[in-house]
């Protein structure tokens, strides 16, 4: 059985053009709608203590961390990319660190609740227990790793060395040797981080995901998953993708609300920009079109008449919560801003 079909061309859309009007507009509109249905959200039952303080610095650590995926979008942010993939992505991956040490910094100054921000309490006691600060240095510093790793791999795509002995396997880690050192780094802040002792966890977890970061760095190596050319997406960029998205799992131990979105802001860069394929390859832009309105239009009842019996018979919603509840329903409105 032939299956070349597997590790040829892997095409998910054809390029489209952009002309870049309005989505700047749409950016702006989106953070703020985001900071918004945040502090609305805190606002409601459920989320009693939030004070204004506690309430305006979540929402707008939201549109710091999270607000980037919609100007990455816009011929702007393609241009700033394109200067922040300089030199592996040193300027992405210093500008994270500082916005994630002055964010950490801001709420411990302030003194603001570990009851509100849950992840004060995981620092404490990340690595050393009662060390906030020696932990905060270990995290960020995981951080810079973790975010550097998937720069470093997108110098792989355009190499021809495969593994096949284990001399060869030597030799790749030694012309890799800053990536190398990387991988070790990166697996053991994710054993300490994620097993230890102060953790008191018996989880593996740490274990897994460094482990599996090596075993992503040894495919990458094979030739037969860069067969296709540099100029097309092939399965390499898989395991890319996976490397970038993989940078969740360092916001889930401390726990971070936008942790995701910074995992999905490496995607952009690395992926999306880094590649060369340009933001149009993968049909990665805001531009509102008139195309697209319609299909969200004709496609609604189809996603009303599917999801509403789904949450009905699972009881995801309880309709009598809803019925002549203003907050029930300025909650659900709240979080389909954010989840829209």
């Amino acid at each position: 059985m032939n299956l070349n079909f597997l590790f040829n061309r892997c095409e998910f859309t054809h390029p489209k053009k952009y002309n870049g009007r309005n989505e700047l507009i749409f950016a702006v509109f989106a953070c703020l709608a985001w900071f918004i249905a945040v502090i609305l959200r805190l606002s409601l039952e459920g989320y009693e203590g939030w004070t204004t303080l506690d309430k305006v610095i979540e929402a707008s650590s939201t549109v710091v961390f999270c607000g980037p995926i919609f100007f990455l979008a816009t011929p702007l942010g393609s241009e700033v990319t394109r200067n922040l993939l300089k030199r592996d992505g040193i300027k992405f991956q210093v500008l994270a660190c500082t916005l994630l040490l002055g964010y950490i910094s801001l709420v411990r100054f302030l003194e603001l609740s570990p009851d509100k921000f849950i992840w004060l309490d995981q620092m404490s006691n990340l690595v050393l227990k009662d060390k906030f600060w020696i932990n905060t240095a270990l995290f960020i510093a995981g951080v810079f790793v973790v975010l550097r790793i998937p720069f470093l791999m997108l110098r792989l795509r355009k190499t021809t060395s495969e593994i096949r002995r284990h001399r060869n396997l030597i030799a790749v880690f030694r012309q890799n040797f800053e990536l190398s050192i990387l991988l070790i780094i990166n697996f053991v802040y994710m054993v300490l981080s994620h097993t230890s002792f102060s953790n008191s966890s018996n989880s593996f977890e740490g274990y897994y995901i460094g482990i599996g970061y090596f075993v992503i760095f040894f495919l990458m190596n094979l030739s037969i998953f860069k067969k296709t050319s540099a100029s097309k997406l092939m399965v390499f960029d898989l395991f890319l993708t996976i490397a970038c998205l993989g940078v969740l799992f360092w916001f889930s131990i401390p726990f971070f609300s936008f942790g995701t979105f910074i995992g999905v802001n490496l995607f952009v860069a690395v992926v999306i920009h880094g590649l060369g394929l340009g933001r149009e390859h993968f049909g990665y832009s805001f531009q509102v079109r008139k195309q697209d309105v319609n299909y969200f239009i004709s496609t609604l009842p189809l996603i009303v008449l599917t999801l509403v019996p789904l949450a009905l018979t699972f009881k995801f919603v309880d309709p009598s919560n809803l019925i002549g509840s203003r907050p029930e329903i300025l909650k659900l409105a709240t979080y389909s801003i954010l989840f829209s």
